[in-house]
């Protein structure tokens, strides 16, 4: 499991987004975000690198938290 920081979380649209292309990357992905802090708690088989480079590209900033 991974706990990231994520910038641009601003709506649960945003959440959305991010909860549907972690399960296209992995369709056993669990995905858990609290739009506060900025924090996601992600559980998957990808690669911490493969996760924070899908993110960012979508425009959501992430880093290991």
């Amino acid at each position: 499991m991974y706990t990231l920081q994520v910038d641009n979380i601003g709506c649960g649209s945003c959440v959305a987004k991010i909860n549907q292309a972690l399960k296209d990357l992995d369709s056993q992905a669990s995905v858990d975000i609290d739009r506060t802090s900025g924090r996601a708690s992600i559980r998957t088989d990808e690669a911490l690198q493969t996760v924070c480079e899908l993110l960012t590209e979508m425009g959501y900033p992430a880093r290991p938290a």
